[in-house]
């Protein structure tokens, strides 16, 4: 099962997977448009917003990867574990949709506030791109800095 019928290098989904590496960019400009497009091919979106830093965002990270039910323990919101991000960073993309994108807000908030953690976080993403494809899903993630 191929996750794309055609490579329609038009399209933000093909770019961003394919041709990025399931990292793609955007702005504060492009939001709206960009999320209405989303919605009406289908994907599910996750929102990370990094106004606040990089802690919040590990938070619901937390939360959304159901990190107690899969590791028996919270995740901490000052956690900088890559290898354990890597680890838990699995989401369950509904087989009604045509996959999922994340849109991370003020990434360059979090570049500032560690780079290190930034540059993996994106490495990861990239990494579960790559998988989600070999499977036929797809994912990606939007930056908008």
């Amino acid at each position: 099962m191929a996750a794309f019928r055609e490579l329609d290098w038009r399209r933000l989904d093909v770019r961003a997977i394919v041709e990025q590496r399931g990292v793609g960019n955007s702005n504060e400009d492009e939001r709206a448009p960009i999320r209405a497009w989303l919605h009406a091919e289908g994907y599910e979106l996750l929102v990370l917003d990094f106004e606040k830093g990089i802690s919040p965002v590990v938070a619901q990270l937390g939360e959304v990867l159901s990190w107690a039910d899969q590791f028996g323990y919270e995740l901490s919101p000052a956690s900088r574990s890559l290898d354990a991000l890597r680890d838990g960073f699995s989401f369950v993309i509904a087989e009604k949709s045509t996959g999922m994108a994340l849109h991370l807000i003020g990434f360059a908030k979090a570049r500032a506030e560690d780079p290190a953690w930034a540059t993996g976080l994106v490495e990861i993403i990239s990494e579960n791109s790559l998988r989600e494809l070999a499977l036929g899903r797809r994912f990606f993630a939007l930056v908008e800095e």
